[in-house]
């Protein structure tokens, strides 16, 4: 099993730019962490105690990059490991240059899902063990 998944198929093109960027960078600071990484570029899933996916699947959503989304993180939830999210920011409309991007760990929703400003615990217990006395 992987540390970490990084999903460029869970773009809807893998072509380069800001997003693949987004996704490459987070593998690589992962790497620098320790961490086993993968980069998946197709559509398949892979066991890892941290799956990378760009955006939140939508169930009004059909194409396949979003219905691997959704198999992504019914995956990770039946393995109780986690599902990172990276997406655009909750103030979009202020932030015209798209300058910051939101992380959220097991889902988007802010009253029920944890996001890594206040799950720095999680995010290190992933990459390597944590002993806390």
């Amino acid at each position: 099993m992987f540390d970490v998944v990084v999903y460029l198929s869970s773009l809807h093109k893998q072509t380069p730019g800001r997003k693949v960027d987004t996704l490459t960078a987070f593998a690589d600071g992962a790497r620098l962490q320790g961490a086993r990484v993968h980069i998946e570029t197709r559509y398949t899933i892979q066991s890892a105690k941290l799956a990378v996916i760009l955006g939140w699947p939508s169930p009004i959503q059909t194409t396949e990059n979003i219905k691997l989304r959704a198999k992504i993180v019914e995956h990770q939830r039946q393995q109780n490991n986690h599902i990172m999210a990276i997406d655009a920011n909750c103030f979009k409309f202020k932030d015209l240059d798209s300058k910051y991007l939101r992380y959220s760990i097991n889902g988007v929703d802010y009253d029920s899902s944890e996001y890594a400003n206040k799950t720095l615990t999680l995010l290190v217990g992933i990459f390597y063990p944590v002993i806390l006395d």
